[in-house]
């Protein structure tokens, strides 16, 4: 006989068995639709297609995500009002699926390589110096192993250090990798990255950044750039979501927060912090943009508070976040029209830094305030960048990185074999910035 408490459990099993189990994108498309006005942008955001650019603007591509009957009849309304439109993921699903392939085969054969450890402890070589490493770069790592790959890092090197910062819901450390901190007079630049859980190409590029910034430092290279600063970098600012992401929606952006009062979860950590906080953001737990109950109300965010309060006495030259998707090179104010008082400065080494990417590898990289590349459709608040700012900083800036390589558009998908590419562009980047900060130290 079946009982009230018999149905509301089995209710209860088959309701955790539908959130926990992965989502599938198969028969999912994405569309690119160029919008020539705002009120072809508010007829995009009208639909009932998934937005997936970071910030849109009138006469900038729209990427949406939605199945393949309504990507069709989305098309066909596109045509009707003269819009360019056009297909650029028409099996997503598939794509999704081979970058899982990959990643699982990758953790197999690191695991592989664990247990040969194991089995020579007496010192015998079982494959050739350095291929593991270059094999790295090669995929998207999991949480753990990205971890694993930097606490090897710091054993191998006494530049590099590996501190704890924070956890997070599920119980996951906040880490924080610091290079040529014994040095304490040295100033510091901060970057954080993996903030949001699906743009797998920020954690992955700063890795391979970190990685050989840090083997030029130990050749004694990097004097008036690299080895004239402490580097504080959180490798992977949303632990929880980036492994979500992983096992279970490969779409998802927010951290893994359980909202009191909504079946919805996650919140945005980018739209968390106090600056602008409310400004063109979402109250919606069900939205990508959900600002949370109050700022710092997140464990990442409070976690990066905190950690920069620990650190506030150290000259902090530059704070950067490193996300994806959109080429573009971003600076105060990233909420407003008005202008930062110290625009043209900022602006200045910005222009710099991007031109010389432009010239050593062909990427380009757009500059500007949220308002100038996307106009009022780019504006957020909450947003780290103007929360550095906010606390003296001299620089801040975030990054949106590339989405398309060689063979088109990926947008988050951007396949792995980009990783030394695009960490490429930070490599220079980052060279670049921190010769121009030092000759301002050395001004000062």
């Amino acid at each position: 006989m079946t009982t009230p408490n018999s149905v509301i459990i089995s209710f209860l099993f088959l309701l955790t068995m539908v959130r926990t189990s992965p989502v599938s994108y198969a028969g999912y498309s994405v569309l690119e639709i160029l919008p020539k006005t705002e009120e072809d942008l508010r007829w995009i955001q009208s639909s009932s297609c998934q937005i997936l650019n970071e910030r849109v603007g009138v006469m900038r591509p729209v990427q949406v995500l939605c199945s393949r009957s309504i990507a069709n009849q989305l098309k066909k309304a596109a045509k009707k009002k003269n819009l360019s439109v056009k297909y650029i993921a028409k099996h997503f699903g598939e794509e999704v699926d081979m970058q899982e392939r990959m990643m699982q085969k990758e953790g197999k054969r690191l695991n592989r390589k664990r247990r040969m450890r194991r089995k020579y402890r007496n010192g015998r070589k079982y494959r050739k110096k350095g291929k593991g490493r270059r094999k790295r770069h090669e995929t998207f790592l999991d949480v753990k192993l990205m971890y694993e790959f930097y606490e090897s890092l710091g054993s191998k090197y006494d530049i590099v250090k590996i501190d704890t910062i924070g956890e997070t819901l599920e119980d996951r450390d906040i880490k924080i990798v610091k290079i040529n901190s014994a040095n304490a007079e040295l100033p510091v630049i901060f970057i954080d990255a993996g903030v949001h859980a699906r743009e797998w190409i920020s954690p992955a590029a700063v890795m391979f950044f970190v990685d050989k910034m840090v083997r030029m430092l130990m050749k004694g290279k990097g004097v008036g750039n690299f080895a004239s600063f402490q580097w504080h970098i959180i490798p992977l600012g949303n632990p929880d979501g980036y492994q979500f992401s992983i096992d279970k929606d490969r779409m998802w952006r927010k951290n893994r927060q359980a909202n009191k009062g909504s079946d919805c979860e996650g919140v945005d950590i980018n739209r968390n912090f106090p600056k602008a906080y409310g400004i063109a953001s979402s109250k919606n737990p069900c939205d990508e943009d959900y600002r949370g109950t109050d700022a710092f109300s997140e464990k990442e965010s409070s976690t990066m508070r905190d950690y920069l309060e620990q650190i506030k006495d150290k000259r902090i030259m530059a704070a950067i976040s490193v996300h994806s998707y959109g080429n573009v090179w971003i600076f105060p104010w990233g909420y407003t029209e008005e202008q930062h008082p110290e625009k043209a400065r900022i602006s200045k080494l910005a222009y710099k830094v991007v031109n010389t990417i432009r010239f050593m590898t062909g990427e380009i990289f757009v500059p500007g305030t949220a308002y100038e590349v996307f106009g009022q459709w780019g504006f957020a608040g909450g947003c780290t960048d103007d929360w550095y700012i906010s606390l003296g900083i001299p620089y801040s800036f975030t990054i949106e990185l590339p989405e398309r390589d060689a063979d088109g558009f990926h947008g988050f998908l951007l396949p792995p074999d980009n990783i030394k590419r695009v960490g490429k562009d930070l490599y220079i980047g980052f060279k670049r910035m921190s010769a121009l900060l030092f000759k301002e130290v050395k001004k000062s």
